[in-house]
């Protein structure tokens, strides 16, 4: 029984080890395609199923390009992120009913609501997924601050929404977000 446990565990890191590498060198591609859309240069949406896009603020490769990485340059994409998102909506490119999910842990559950956001914790298959993210978000995330951070796990979240909801609130999103990018400390 341990030999298959070692083993599973074995196949899932080099699994998503495999998946990272994989991403990494496929991002140019992905974006050429229109797979990834983005909006901001950290910020870009892609398919995940019928009539819903999943929420990105980057992949390694663009935060390794990234020229100034920093809290308010990552808060600051995410600001045009979403307004460009709501003006796509606007020229009819996207559909208002369009479910728009991401993963969070770096924003407060008041904030994410108040853009529209539901916020639930995530169910035992989307904290699976987290967590084999787990190195490379930690990673990502220490290099933006300089030093060694690790995810606290009891912050993961699930935001959805749609984009006719982001539309409804889209006088909320520069206020917002120069008030959490000015409070550093409390997101990353």
């Amino acid at each position: 029984m341990p030999d298959t446990l070692g083993m599973i565990l074995l196949v899932a890191v080099l699994g998503s080890a495999l998946f990272r590498l994989l991403r990494w060198i496929t991002t140019p591609l992905l974006r050429y395609l229109g797979f990834y859309r983005y909006y901001a240069p950290l910020f870009f949406i892609q398919p995940f199923g019928n009539n819903r896009v999943e929420l990105h603020l980057g992949t390694t490769w663009d935060l390794m390009k990234a020229r100034k990485l920093s809290p308010q340059a990552i808060m600051s994409s995410l600001v045009m992120g979403i307004s460009g998102l709501v003006a796509d909506a606007k020229r009819g490119r996207l559909q208002p009913t369009l479910k728009v999910r991401a993963t969070t842990y770096f924003l407060s559950d008041s904030t994410l609501q108040r853009f529209g956001f539901d916020v639930r914790r995530p169910n035992v298959l989307e904290y699976l997924a987290f967590i084999g993210n787990y190195a490379e978000v930690c990673l990502l995330r220490s290099v933006v601050a300089g030093r060694l951070q690790l995810v606290d796990l009891r912050r993961v979240r699930m935001a959805e929404t749609t984009v006719q909801t982001l539309v409804e609130r889209e006088t909320l999103v520069g206020p917002l977000m120069l008030r959490a990018a000015r409070s550093q400390g409390q997101y990353f």
